[in-house]
């Protein structure tokens, strides 16, 4: 019975092993047939495994059986197998088109500005007619007014008081009412 030990000269972790020993004996006790089995499952572990990235082993020992892969900035996941939408692009994302991003946010300011201005127009338009609205109801109130105070003088003038009238004789009579011939 003994330890496993050493390097590997590729990175290799073998995931289990196992060790058999088989001891045959003969009816006087002498061992006659020694077999000694060694299984190696082998997890192998390079850059290939992890996408360009580095085999990290569980405990710095490559033969535990584990390993993880540590992944460049530009890929993500178990073994670097995405690209990683989180990585810091520097201060080059801007070179390449840059006079492109400026063009683009020159003419988003210009259609925010255009549509600000119709809609401020739009609104001092509906305020506006609203005001004028309201001032020709206005004027149109004081008119009725007017024309009411002018029918009610009108209604002073025209109407006659029963107390100057004289009833001749009934001409006619109905169910809303009598119809007199009167003389005033």
């Amino acid at each position: 019975t003994g330890a496993i030990t050493g390097t590997p000269s590729v990175a290799s972790a073998p995931a289990q092993f196992s060790v058999t020993q088989i001891n045959i004996f003969s009816d006087s006790g002498i061992c006659t047939n020694l077999a000694v089995v060694i299984t190696l499952s082998v997890l192998s572990c390079n850059n290939q495994t992890c996408h360009g990235g580095t085999c990290v082993y569980a405990g710095g020992n490559p033969y535990a059986g584990s390993f993880a892969c540590a992944c460049p900035e530009a890929t993500t996941g178990q073994f670097c197998e995405y690209a990683n939408p989180f990585r810091s692009r520097g201060s080059d994302w801007m070179d390449a088109s840059s006079a492109t991003q400026a063009w683009l946010a020159l003419v988003v300011v210009a259609a925010a500005l255009l549509m600000y201005f119709s809609l401020s127009l739009d609104v001092y338009g509906r305020i506006a007619a609203f005001l004028r609205l309201r001032q020709a109801n206005s004027s149109l109130l004081e008119r009725l007014l007017a024309s009411e105070e002018e029918m009610v003088t009108m209604r002073r003038v025209w109407q006659i008081d029963e107390g100057e009238l004289t009833m001749e004789r009934e001409i006619a009579k109905g169910a809303f009412g009598v119809v007199s011939k009167a003389v005033w």
